[in-house]
């Protein structure tokens, strides 16, 4: 009768183990699935951080920039002060890619409002210089 408690302490770490598992499923930073971006206006910080962190890792995915694309603009056009805090606070989020797509938009949008509302910010980071150029560019196309 030795082997019942340790079957039942494998049981329990297995059960644990399973749990803690799906439970990491539900929002796996750095993973390329679009599903993690449908609601980036109700997003926490720690999704946020991992929606911008998604635009080093997963550009090269075409369904996830398909879907990122859009909601980078509904990101920026939500609350631009996070984004570019974010962004400064946060060194290795601070890719290229989110500047390609920022001049690539592929819906429409009213880019000269845009950029009123990422100017409006209070902050006179490189971060906002760089989101301004890029849709600066958009607007001289």
């Amino acid at each position: 009768m030795k082997l019942a408690p340790t079957v039942l302490f494998i049981f329990l770490f297995a059960a644990n183990a399973v749990a803690q598992s799906v439970a990491n499923k539900a929002f796996v930073c750095g993973e390329c699935n679009s599903a993690n971006i449908r609601e980036i206006q109700k997003a926490d910080t720690k999704e946020l951080y991992c929606f911008l962190a998604g635009f080093k890792k997963c550009y090269n995915n075409a369904d996830y920039m398909e879907h990122a694309n859009p909601m980078l603009f509904a990101l920026l056009q939500h609350d631009s002060r996070l984004m570019i805090e974010l962004l400064t606070k946060y060194p290795e989020l601070n890719d290229k890619n989110i500047y390609d797509e920022l001049q690539h938009p592929v819906q429409d949008c009213d880019i000269k409002r845009l950029m009123f509302i990422v100017d409006r910010s209070n902050d006179n980071s490189p971060v906002k210089q760089g989101i301004l150029n890029a849709l600066s560019k958009i607007k001289n196309e």
